[in-house]
């Protein structure tokens, strides 16, 4: 039980499991390993456990098991197509709720990775949409496969939703009954894992000093689960920023950041909370963090829109305290122009975020371009109302 250097593998399969299908039997599962320059192996997967995955290379053959340190890729059939790639790409854009129902689609499948994996993952887009008494209600399906190697983290994160959705007492039972099988097991990261159940209570009743006591306790891995590692730093850090500790949350943010070179998606999300951080004391930091989350295609509809207002609102700022410059003024006057975009495109924004209405209001208290007129902001208007995305951020996932 004591094969959590592989945790790493365990969501990886969540998100980017699109090995080449070219020499590949679409009726078989495909898993590469470390060994022979990584060998492709052609089987049929039986079932995972914590310590092992174990095949067979055809009807009747004999069982074979392969360590998870032995592994560097596994494949299922049915990831190559219908609604387990597609509901992947709905979660990566943002589009939680059609994630989870496409998830739950996988989830009613005939084998045990579908049932496993379509569970684990309604639960997590859930969570990402902050559902979380869905989200916990989908983790809980995980209790029915004790022996899977995913049984762990989906009772940990059945606890940490419970928690997120004030439902102390049951969320303490989950981290209790964690604890304990880590101990009778000699599963170390048992208990890590009730310990970041504990701060997520914490979390939501606003208490700053339990939550940090129980992150001190609660040491995920960078390196060998990374998955379950950057979910709590991220909630960690996020936490701090909202109870009003944002100093210690940009120095979380920062050692997120620099962990993350070769992800290039999860790097745009903590540099929008280092962002959301530098708002009151560095606005010009700020900028930079939050317009990369406007320039890349990466991060929620949410996320986009409060980063829109956030930079639009700084933008707009910067520009009416330099209004009086005349040397400057030509700087100042293409910033207005910049903040009343962003705001704009916050404000006509399809997600149900705060900074949607904030932007609406500012963008009201502003007024009107003065420098545009009445004809060629009525001839403007009617041009944005025809080409206005169906959902908000469109174009950016296109590109």
């Amino acid at each position: 039980m004591r094969a959590f250097a592989v945790i790493a593998l365990a969501l990886a399969l969540t998100s980017a499991f699109t090995v080449a299908a070219s020499g590949v039997d679409d009726s078989k599962d495909l898993i590469v390993t470390k060994k022979d320059g990584g060998k492709r192996i052609q089987c049929f997967i039986v079932t995972e456990t914590l310590d092992k995955l174990t095949y067979t290379l055809g009807k009747g053959s004999k069982e074979v098991g392969a360590k998870w340190s032995e592994l560097v890729k596994v494949e299922y059939a049915e990831m190559r197509s219908g609604a387990w790639p597609t509901a992947v790409d709905a979660r990566d854009r943002g589009k939680y709720e059609e994630a989870a129902d496409l998830f739950n689609s996988v989830a009613d499948g005939g084998r045990e990775w579908q049932q496993v994996y379509g569970a684990f993952n309604e639960g997590d887009s859930f969570e990402l949409d902050g559902k979380y008494a869905a989200a916990a209600e989908a983790f809980a399906k995980l209790a029915n496969y004790p022996k899977h190697r995913l049984w762990l983290d989906g009772t940990y994160r059945y606890g940490f939703c419970l928690a997120l959705a004030k439902k102390e007492a049951e969320a303490l039972k989950v981290a209790d009954e964690l604890q304990a099988y880590g101990k009778k097991e000699s599963v170390a990261q048992a208990d890590v894992r009730a310990n970041a159940i504990r701060a997520a209570v914490a979390a939501a009743k606003g208490d700053v000093t339990k939550l940090s006591e129980n992150q001190g306790r609660a040491r995920f891995s960078a390196v060998s689960e990374p998955e379950e590692w950057f979910h709590f730093a991220i909630f960690y850090a996020d936490s701090l920023r909202r109870l009003g500790k944002v100093k210690d949350a940009a120095m979380e943010f920062r050692a997120i950041t620099g962990q993350l070179e070769n992800d290039p998606a999860k790097k745009a999300q903590a540099s929008f909370g280092y962002g959301q951080c530098l708002v009151e004391t560095d606005k010009q930091a700020a900028l930079v963090e939050l317009l990369k989350l406007d320039a890349l295609p990466y991060g929620s509809p949410v996320q986009k829109c409060d980063a829109r207002y956030l930079a639009g609102k700084l933008l707009w700022e910067e520009a009416k305290a330099g209004s009086g410059d005349a040397k400057a003024a030509a700087f100042h006057k293409a910033n207005s122009k910049t903040a009343r975009t962003l705001l704009l495109a916050a404000a006509e924004s399809t997600a149900n975020a705060e900074g949607k209405g904030k932007a609406k209001a500012l963008l009201d208290s502003i007024g009107p371009d003065p420098d545009e007129k009445p004809a060629e902001k009525d001839a403007k208007d009617a041009k944005d109302a025809k080409a206005k995305p169906a959902a908000d951020d469109e174009a950016a996932e296109e590109e």
